[in-house]
């Protein structure tokens, strides 16, 4: 099935299942998110992913649970109805969000109490025994003014997707990147979900890998470097040594030496606290 445009929406709509589509709400390389609603009125979100980048939910009807309101959770089929297989398709909320960046929320106090929440988000997650698997700011939407709302958990990345979004890419743990082989997703661990929420939090103040492509990414890892942020960029980019070390240490290299999601939320909830941890 291809893209649904609002042209379609002014016809009245196609149907994908129960959901009768409105249109479409956003659009980037790898995806399209369609608005729908169900006979009863509810408006829903569609996420659409083309069959060519590999994508795949291995978990996804484990996400139709309520897990935590910071993160989206999945409609059941039978409440949306059988869809056309020849993409994949997730069905959540919908919700009007914007990524978590440093200008969005304002300052950098707003940021790090935003991640703060993203931080306890994906405990939860991770008490369930489940990874998010791409943390970006674009995946941890600003809602309501302040408060987060974790979408696409469960989906992994695929060395296709990675290609459209190297950016995106360089945010995974070096693990992680190592598996982005031509016939294999990338890893999905509770430590990879934790460096790729630090590296997303520079990300959000400013800070952006070099390495441009997945190549260098691959490239990078075969030197035996760091083929993503790496510590020594946090001290340059963050008001305050406190929270530079915090980050440091969910960015190390050994996953076993990363604190836990509900760890590291606790540590940067401690900065917000403290008289000088974290500036305006």
């Amino acid at each position: 099935m291809g893209a649904v445009t609002r042209s379609h929406a002014s016809r009245g709509g196609p149907r994908l299942g129960r959901l009768t589509v409105e249109g479409e709400v956003a659009r980037g390389p790898s995806s399209v998110t369609l608005a729908a609603r169900l006979e009863n009125g509810n408006r829903l979100a569609v996420r659409a992913w083309d069959l060519s980048l590999r994508v795949t939910a291995p978990d996804a009807s484990r996400f139709e649970q309520a897990i935590d309101e910071r993160i989206a959770r999945t409609r059941r089929a039978d409440e949306t109805g059988e869809l056309p297989k020849d993409r994949l398709y997730r069905v959540t909320d919908l919700v009007k969000g914007a990524p978590a960046t440093l200008e969005t929320l304002g300052s950098l106090r707003a940021l790090v109490a935003f991640w703060v929440e993203a931080a306890r988000a994906l405990a939860k997650l991770h008490e369930r025994g489940l990874a998010h698997g791409h943390m970006h700011p674009g995946h941890a939407l600003v809602i309501d003014g302040a408060r987060p709302l974790i979408i696409d958990a469960g989906i992994v990345v695929t060395p296709q997707a990675a290609r459209l979004h190297p950016e995106h890419a360089a945010l995974l743990a070096p693990e992680s990147i190592t598996e982005l082989t031509e016939d294999r997703p990338a890893a999905a661990t509770k430590e990879s979900d934790v460096y790729s929420l630090a590296a997303s939090i520079l990300a959000a103040i400013g800070v952006r890998p070099r390495a441009a492509t997945l190549d260098a990414l691959l490239a990078a890892k075969r030197r035996e470097k760091a083929p993503v942020i790496a510590a020594a960029c946090v001290g340059r980019a963050i008001d305050g040594k406190a929270l530079s070390d915090a980050l440091a240490k969910a960015l190390a290299r050994e996953p076993e030496k990363r604190p836990d999601a509900a760890t590291l939320a606790a540590t940067l909830k401690a900065l917000l606290e403290t008289n000088g941890g974290i500036g305006k």
